[in-house]
């Protein structure tokens, strides 16, 4: 079946206007060209549409059935479209974004909100994921942008663009009610390796950069991997280990039970904004990076002054 856009137009406007002269009226037509286009339409979906009279049309069941879906069909096309025509202009006003629960939670919330105040109308989607699944996303096409860490060789990528907004320093996560004992507040192979680790699975951009930091044969070893935050707080809540997280992440999770140990010498990770090179984001998407830099600068300058 080969239906056009405009003969979807055409039988929805027949099917209101239940009048071949009224509708031929409406859209411009000779009652003959309608009457014409009309059997065009039957012949090209395989059915009857209309039962004609002498005095009425009405419609058949099959068209009462195909009413619905053609007004579908024409609200998308004409809504992707719109969409089209804002991507060309570089305004278009339907936003998606992934980005790790951590920072959506830290940087999102005030940065669509300044987008929103000059772009009232944006529509916005979020999908709080892992890295990988961010970057997946975004090279499938899914988002338009991914709020993620930026794994190493990540900037050297020839179809992926990177804007660093921060750097997060790891730390310790830990019970209150039970601290470990540090020998010292170093970050070190010595002072690792006595801890009862918990970090997230090997391969998450997470853990790619806490393995880094850490030599191959060395004796640090996790006794946990765990990716859900949830399961995480609850494990170091009640003693089974000290999670090493990035500290956006251990923010979410530090409360009156659990507490932040920084280490001197800890690795970092950088934080940033990825599109899609040779693409141009539209507005709405540029204003809210802008946002989130800011942001950033902010929270960034808040953690040099805290004591």
């Amino acid at each position: 079946m080969n239906v056009s856009h405009r003969q979807l137009k055409i039988f929805v406007a027949l099917s209101h206007a239940l009048s071949f002269s009224r509708c031929a009226d409406q859209l411009n037509l000779a009652q003959p060209t309608l009457s014409k286009l009309v059997r065009e339409i039957e012949e090209a979906v395989g059915v009857r549409l209309f039962e004609r009279t002498t005095r009425r049309v009405r419609l058949t069941p099959e068209g009462a059935s195909l009413l619905p879906i053609a007004s579908r069909m024409i609200d998308n096309y004409e809504a992707g479209l719109s969409e089209l025509r804002g991507v060309t202009n570089g305004h278009s006003l339907v936003l998606s974004i992934a980005a790790m629960p951590s920072l959506s939670a830290l940087l999102l919330p005030q940065s669509i909100l300044a987008m929103q105040s000059e772009f009232p109308e944006a529509v916005t989607s979020v999908y709080d994921v892992m890295a990988e699944e961010a970057l997946d996303l975004l090279r499938r096409r899914r988002v338009n942008m991914a709020l993620t860490a930026i794994m190493p060789g990540l900037e050297n990528d020839r179809d992926l663009e990177t804007i660093e907004l921060m750097s997060d320093d790891f730390v310790l996560l830990c019970s209150r009610a039970r601290p470990p004992k540090l020998k010292e507040k170093v970050w070190s192979e010595d002072v690792l390796s006595e801890l009862h680790l918990i970090t997230m699975p090997r391969g998450s951009s997470t853990r790619l950069a806490l393995d880094v930091s850490i030599p191959g044969d060395s004796s640090v070893r996790p006794v946990f991997e765990l990716r859900n935050m949830t399961t995480i707080k609850k494990f170091v809540q009640i003693g089974l280990g000290v999670a090493v997280l990035p500290e956006l992440a251990a923010l979410m999770l530090a409360d009156d039970e659990n507490d932040i140990v920084h280490l001197s010498g800890a690795p970092k990770r950088s934080i940033g904004t990825v599109t899609r090179r040779g693409e141009t984001p539209a507005k709405p998407t540029r204003r809210i990076i802008s946002a989130m830099k800011t942001f950033s600068d902010a929270f960034m300058r808040s953690r040099e002054v805290s004591p």
